[in-house]
C-alpha cells in the first residue's frame, strides 16, 4: 500500500468545546462537519453525543 498526501491538502482545525476543552486536527480539505464531529467524540474522555453537537464558527451555526 502506497499513501501520497500533500500538504496543501490538510487543514489545521482548532476547536474549543462549551466546557473549556481544546483540541487540534489536521483534515483532509474534502472532509466535512460530521467528520470532525467524530474527532471530536473519538478524541474526548467522556461520552460525546453526535447529534447533540452544534458547530458554531464566528457567531454563525
Amino acid at each position: 500500500m502506497h499513501l501520497v498526501l500533500r500538504l496543501s491538502d490538510l487543514q489545521e482545525i482548532n476547536v474549543r468545546t462549551n466546557c473549556g476543552k481544546e483540541f487540534t486536527f489536521h483534515v483532509e480539505r474534502g472532509k466535512d462537519v460530521g467528520y470532525v464531529k467524530q474527532k471530536i467524540a473519538k478524541n474526548s474522555k467522556e461520552f460525546v453525543d453526535l447529534e447533540e453537537q452544534e458547530v458554531v464558527l464566528d457567531g454563525k451555526r
